[in-house]
């Protein structure tokens, strides 16, 4: 009574089971169960057909919110399964630019898994379906447009014995879409990227932030900035992004720089900075 799950199948019958003179009927009674599934052989064993009368299983159902039944095979403690399915028929329809749906057939009841990827031998990705079938659709959606996939499909029976296809591709619909800007009426170089140099004033100087010129018209700013001598950190300072005074980076106190003394810097810049030597 009240159980998640009721799952019955009719297996070899006991030495007391086979002496029993009349019908031998198996019996669950589920109340309040949230799903009932229930599994016959596929062939009934030698002594259980000697029996005299047949013996009908037979399950009552109360207040059940599922019930499933399909017919499956002997497990594979009874029959020493070692023989992986049969893939065939393996087909791709339903080609569309984000999606495409994988078909095959198997020579007995297996799950369904399909791997892909858009490198031939390299499957990033994969779908499946757990359900033992012989019929098998496995969709596969979020793709790109106008992009080749590869893929291999593979099922597993209830004995753990597993079939891998050789790989097959399709290419779905469409193009695929490239962001393209072209080149504009007055272009700037991007010059992104860390740049070091040395600074000597010619004059001692007191510094609290770093101000960056951008090219017009363009966001170009400095993403972080250390300066240094031979012996110690003098400052270091990181931008906070595009809010407020984005040109400048503020440190966290103020410095001085003696007159004649070498310094060092490394900043490391977005795109589209004027760096002035």
């Amino acid at each position: 009574e009240y159980a998640n799950t009721i799952y019955q199948s009719n297996l070899l019958p006991s030495t007391d089971l086979i002496n029993v003179a009349g019908s031998v009927t198996p019996r669950i009674l589920a109340e309040y169960a949230n799903s009932i599934y229930r599994s016959d052989l596929n062939e009934i064993s030698t002594d259980l057909a000697n029996l005299a009368n047949e013996v009908p299983p037979k399950i009552i159902i109360e207040y059940a919110n599922s019930n499933d039944y399909e017919k499956l095979i002997f497990p594979k403690e009874l029959i020493n399964d070692i023989t992986p399915p049969i893939i065939t028929n393996v087909t791709v329809t339903n080609i569309t630019g984000n999606s495409a749906t994988i078909i095959w057939d198997t020579d007995e009841i297996a799950d369904s898994v399909v791997k892909y990827g858009k490198v031939s031998g390299v499957y990033t990705q994969s779908e499946e379906d757990s359900l033992f079938v012989k019929d098998h659709t496995i969709e596969l959606t979020g793709l790109l447009p106008g992009t080749c996939y590869y893929f291999v499909v593979n099922s597993t029976d209830q004995s753990g014995n597993s079939a891998e296809s050789s790989e097959y591709s399709f290419t779905t619909s469409g193009e695929l879409e490239v962001f393209d800007t072209r080149a504009p009426a007055n272009p700037y170089p991007s010059i992104s990227g860390t740049h070091n140099g040395t600074i000597k004033p010619n004059q001692t100087i007191t510094a609290s932030k770093l101000y960056t010129y951008p090219c017009s018209g363009t966001g170009g700013h400095t993403e972080y900035i250390i300066i240094y001598n031979e012996s110690r950190t003098i400052a270091e300072g990181y931008w906070e992004g595009y809010s407020g005074d984005w040109h400048n980076i503020l440190f966290d106190n103020s410095f001085t720089l003696e007159e004649g003394e070498t310094y060092y810097y490394s900043i490391r810049t977005g795109s589209y900075p004027q760096i002035h030597h």
